[in-house]
């Protein structure tokens, strides 16, 4: 049987993402971005760090989940505070955070995700 992630964002872009079994963390999206609202990932989808080519910078703890946009759940400030504003597309996920969801996925990982846009 697959793990299951839910990722439910507010119309700010701020939300929550929860690990069944696990626990639920604070993420942060793009508002108007247009998610994939089921997805099954698996452990060749994560990169224990990957380079943003278009942004040149390292996303600790990554998990591809939108292949065609190059979009990826990874370390990176979780609020609209601490992040200066909504993502690029991204999610992220606080320190720490990130790591603990990154090793969940051992395996098929079923990612539904809710958006208010």
């Amino acid at each position: 049987m697959a793990k299951k992630i839910h990722i439910q964002f507010t119309t700010s872009g701020e939300g929550t993402l929860t690990a069944v079994g696990l626990g639920t963390f604070r993420c942060l999206g793009r508002p108007g971005f247009r998610y994939n609202e089921e997805v099954t990932v698996t452990t060749k989808d994560k990169f224990r760090i990957k380079k943003s080519e278009q942004y040149q910078v390292d996303m600790p703890w990554a998990i591809l989940v939108h292949w065609k946009r190059g979009a990826f759940i990874h370390e990176m400030p979780a609020t609209l505070e601490t992040n200066g504003g909504p993502t690029a597309g991204c999610i992220h996920l606080d320190h720490g955070d990130a790591e603990k969801v990154w090793n969940f996925v051992s395996g098929p990982t079923r990612i539904t995700t809710m958006m208010p846009w």
